[in-house]
């Protein structure tokens, strides 16, 4: 079980985009959620994922000025859980540009629902990671 854990974590940046993406798939497909938005809520989300770019790029600065000498941010990037953390900040800045980019071409209206939906998922891991981090940096 532990090891399931640690795989998913390892993969978070594509497991829960995709797990997101696909609920978000389904729920149009069967139920045809996502066709009945209208056309202004589609503007707000992506006006939403432009200022969830600069979250992600505000999570990163958080990230990138921890102090690199700490015991903790050595163990962290021996470990892997520094890659896992840019992983998910850049897959869900990447989605968000993907859902602006999807809103400015006409594209149907639950591809950008379904990409915002997706990099929401990878900005709540993101900053979790960051939380946890300085929570642990405050203690030590």
């Amino acid at each position: 079980m532990n090891k399931l854990k640690s795989e998913m974590r390892r993969y978070s940046y594509i497991i829960y985009p995709t797990l997101i993406g696909l609920a978000c798939i389904i729920f149009e497909r069967c139920l045809s959620m996502l066709s009945h938005v209208g056309t202004e809520k589609v503007d707000a989300i992506a006006e939403i994922s432009g200022g969830m770019v600069g979250v992600f790029i505000t999570v990163f600065a958080l990230y990138a000025a921890l102090p690199t000498g700490n015991t903790i941010i050595k163990r962290l990037h021996g470990s892997g859980h520094g890659r896992i953390l840019t992983r998910n900040i850049w897959a869900g800045t990447t989605l968000s540009v993907l859902c602006i980019f999807t809103w400015l071409f006409d594209a149907p209206q639950w591809i950008p629902l379904t990409l915002f939906s997706s990099s929401f998922g990878n900005i709540l891991y993101s900053l979790y990671y960051v939380s946890t981090i300085s929570k642990y940096l405050q203690n030590f």
